[in-house]
């Protein structure tokens, strides 16, 4: 969240993003769907970062496989407050190092953007098998919405 002393002018390269309603307890809300995660980090684990901003679409996938894959593998909690994305059987393409703090957001039926998640951790770089792990919106939206009602 940014406060900005002027109005900001939108372009086609500028736009605003949505925020999520709050979702479903089962947190599903963006399961199945196709998200884009965006960012500034390395192509391949070892490589340097980024000149120009990548993008990449990736499905969300339930919490339970990252569950069990973080769990299994590096004994990392995958809690609520996450939301995970990414591919489940190829090696595909997902976020890397150096994109952390960056945006999933989510095309829903509405014709929309919605921010979905920031990019928190993942394995490397795409790793078959192992989806991205985000910082879930939803879960934080009434500390967001607190934050926005007090700094106006």
């Amino acid at each position: 969240m940014l406060k900005l002393q002027e109005d900001v002018i939108f372009t086609d390269r500028i736009q605003p993003i949505c925020l999520p309603d709050t979702e479903p307890l089962e947190g599903e809300t963006f399961l199945g769907i196709k998200c884009v995660a965006t960012g500034w980090g390395m192509r391949a684990y070892g490589a340097t970062l980024e000149d120009h901003l990548k993008e990449v679409m990736i499905p969300v996938v339930n919490n339970s496989h990252c569950v069990e894959m973080y769990g299994m593998m590096y004994n990392i909690p995958v809690k609520h407050y996450h939301i995970c994305a990414g591919q489940i059987q190829d090696h595909g393409q997902g976020t890397c190092i150096g994109d952390s703090g960056g945006p999933l957001q989510c095309n829903m039926r509405d014709g929309r953007w919605y921010l979905a998640g920031v990019t928190s951790f993942g394995s490397g770089c795409a790793k078959p098998g192992y989806p991205d792990v985000y910082t879930r919106i939803t879960y934080y939206l009434p500390w967001i919405k607190h934050q926005m009602r007090i700094h106006r």
